[in-house]
């Protein structure tokens, strides 16, 4: 797949993810507690990459997984995604006034607001994939699964984990293996948990899922690496968020404990480990285009 069909596709899926997410989450009036609805809604339909619910429907579409069946949980990880943004940005945690070229939940609203809806959005990611297990009873087990999957990447072993850590390595001395172990929970997690659970879906084995969660981990270390370097060589307007934060912050990243030119070598290196896992997996006759192009794709937005 060339780099404008690749650019194109995730345009499309990420337009269809954007209309699923609104249908999901409807507005509330005010009486029925709609502030921390209309909070929530403001951030989650607030345009993004969709990377990880995109990165959900193609590893279950491999598998021929049903759109009825893959649609809510796509929904529910960006959810989770959402609500762990709005939580980010929160004063006490990162204290970023900018998130997608626009005021960060508590800057449009208000901190309490703000800290509800991402309640809010945790909690009906897990109503949602928890309410449509009925929709297809004969796949029941791969959905509780895959739910069991997103809620492990997702929690005190996963992703908070991973920010816990984040926040703890702040102003501190730490090693490379620190690092890598902070940014694999931080963001490779989530990541994973989308390609587990769509796999899981389709009912891939447990060596496959193992596959498929190295895969998941390795793109996640590739989206840090790039992130962290687009903080320092990417400007606001482009980005869509404070850049330099890190540094200014002492934030411990890949280009603050490796510096620009390695962070650029690591991502080599870890695109080849990639590419290695990708060729496994097609070998138990996956079609692996789309990530195979995801893992040229990612490290192509740093210039």
């Amino acid at each position: 797949m060339n780099k404008s069909d690749f650019e194109n596709l995730l345009t499309a899926q990420a337009a269809a993810i954007e209309g699923w997410l609104d249908q999901y989450l409807p507005d509330l009036p005010l009486e029925e507690g709609g502030s921390a609805t209309k909070a929530a809604r403001y951030s989650l339909l607030g345009g993004g990459k969709r990377i990880r619910p995109i990165m959900l429907v193609q590893s279950a579409s491999l598998y021929k997984v049903p759109e009825l069946v893959y649609k809510p949980f796509a929904v529910a990880l960006e959810m989770i995604h959402t609500y762990s943004l709005i939580h980010d940005d929160l004063p006490a945690m990162d204290d970023d006034d900018l998130r997608r070229g626009r005021p960060s939940c508590h800057k449009q609203f208000d901190e309490a607001v703000a800290i509800l809806a991402g309640d809010l959005l945790l909690n009906t990611a897990f109503e949602i994939m928890l309410r449509f297990l009925s929709q297809a009873p004969s796949t029941n087990k791969n959905q509780i699964e895959a739910a069991l999957a997103i809620a492990e990447s997702a929690g005190g072993r996963g992703m908070i984990a991973g920010q816990c850590l984040d926040l703890h390595y702040t102003q501190e001395e730490i090693t490379p293996l620190q690092l890598t172990g902070m940014q694999r929970k931080k963001t490779g997690e989530l990541l994973s948990a989308a390609v587990v659970a769509g796999a899981g879906l389709g009912g891939a084995d447990a060596n496959t899922l193992e596959n498929w969660r190295e895969l998941g981990l390795a793109l996640g270390q590739i989206f840090q690496m790039t992130d962290d370097m687009l903080d320092v060589t990417s400007e606001e307007a482009i980005l869509g968020k404070s850049v330099g934060k890190d540094e200014r912050d002492g934030k411990r990243t890949y280009v603050t404990v490796f510096g620009s030119e390695m962070t650029r070598v690591l991502i080599k290196k870890k695109t080849e480990e990639v590419t290695s896992i990708i060729e496994t997996l097609r070998r138990e006759g996956l079609e692996m285009d789309f990530f195979e192009s995801l893992n040229a794709y990612l490290p192509g937005r740093v210039k």
